[in-house]
């Protein structure tokens, strides 16, 4: 059996202005070892909001090991299909 599937698709462009974006940086000692976490928020304004947070261990030549990196996005007014 063969089975075929054929899709089109439109590529839509958006017009949405970034500025820059607020940034937060938290470094603090949890079981005696250095952590740090920097949360950038991008204000994408009626569209809503997108977060990257990166979280890292700190070794003790103070480079950061062990990195997480998520990303999530807070819509707002108005919808992206």
């Amino acid at each position: 059996m063969l089975w075929c599937n054929v899709g089109l698709t439109e590529i839509a462009k958006l017009n949405i202005s970034l500025n820059e974006p607020k940034q937060e940086t938290k470094t603090f000692l949890n079981n005696n070892k250095l952590s740090s976490i920097s949360e950038f928020v991008f204000d994408l304004n009626e569209y809503g909001k997108f977060k990257i947070k990166h979280e890292s261990k700190v070794n003790p030549e103070g480079k950061l090991i062990k990195s997480n990196i998520k990303e999530e996005y807070i819509p707002g007014s108005t919808k992206i299909l």
